[in-house]
């Protein structure tokens, strides 16, 4: 989550959202909902043609 966050505050939001929806994956398969609730409330610019929904 951090690297996402990483790439976030680096403009590199492809890449950001990338790590995120990672992160958001393994939190919720390990049951850690505190670190996927934070995951999930990022906000990531999204574009049309972005990558992920």
């Amino acid at each position: 989550m951090f690297l996402g966050e990483f790439y976030l505050d680096g403009g590199e939001n492809e890449k950001a959202l990338e790590n995120l929806k990672e992160a958001e994956t393994m939190f919720q398969e390990m049951g850690m909902d505190y670190w996927l609730d934070r995951t999930r409330t990022l906000e990531i610019p999204r574009h049309e043609d972005a990558a992920f929904p």
